[in-house]
């Protein structure tokens, strides 16, 4: 027996692969060329409403495992979108308003390296006003290390389009990197150092800010200050 995600069990049913998408709508094969409305089934399933998706939607693997558990509104994706890997671990925990990625998103690699560990990677989405009151977006993203779990590099992300997120190639020149930091620790797992860095023109990585270095035990070393890659004695303004 079927059970279908949207509920509209008076809708007709296909299967996924008869149909068809053209100019970012879906329609029924060998039909009238109107948008389709009604549910599908087989490698997806869930409820589509005049060519779009519209609720729950499922796909799946070849093999049968879930591949992605998603929300649609008009098409766009809106709510939790999960992606597994065949595993059924999940590879991608995301979060969208109407297409735009919102909070923190997280991203783990399926397969182990060769030490046994993942790699994770997290975004943290958000937004603020300038003094024009214009809205600012940021990206907060964190590179964790994958045998100690630590954060080994960090970006902050600025863009004044709302439009793609960074990890989409299309959208990735709408975002300026601000701020850069890379974490490097000691075979005890504590901080070894700690450098800032900024970007210029999306090209050239420039020390900017503190660098800091400990001993094993946590200890601080030294301490260095760059503006532009030029040593100072005070840290940038």
């Amino acid at each position: 027996m079927l059970i279908f995600l949207s509920g509209c069990s008076e809708q007709q049913t296909v299967n996924y692969n008869d149909t068809y998408k053209k100019d970012g709508l879906i329609y029924l094969k060998f039909s009238e060329p109107t948008p389709y409305t009604g549910n599908v089934t087989g490698k997806m399933k869930g409820f589509i409403k005049n060519g779009k998706k519209h609720g729950k939607f499922l796909q799946f693997y070849s093999s049968g495992e879930l591949l992605k558990r998603a929300n649609y509104k008009n098409g766009l994706r809106h709510g939790e979108y999960l992606t597994y890997c065949n595993n059924g671990d999940i590879q991608n925990e995301e979060y969208f308003e109407s297409d735009f990625p919102v909070g923190t998103q997280n991203f783990f690699t399926c397969k182990y390296d060769s030490l046994k560990h993942y790699k994770h990677q997290s975004i943290k989405y958000y937004k603020k006003k300038d003094s024009n009151q214009r809205e600012i977006f940021y990206a907060f993203r964190k590179d964790y290390n994958s045998v100690n779990g630590q954060v080994s590099e960090s970006f902050l992300y600025k863009s004044k389009s709302k439009q793609g997120n960074i990890w989409s190639s299309k959208y990735r020149s709408n975002w300026d990197i601000l701020e850069w930091k890379i974490y490097k620790y000691h075979t005890n797992n504590n901080l070894k150092s700690l450098g800032e860095y900024k970007i210029f023109r999306s090209i050239k990585k420039m020390k900017h800010g503190t660098f800091i270095w400990y001993d094993e035990d946590g200890n601080e070393i030294k301490k260095k200050y760059y503006t532009n890659d030029e040593l100072t004695t005070s840290p940038p303004q």
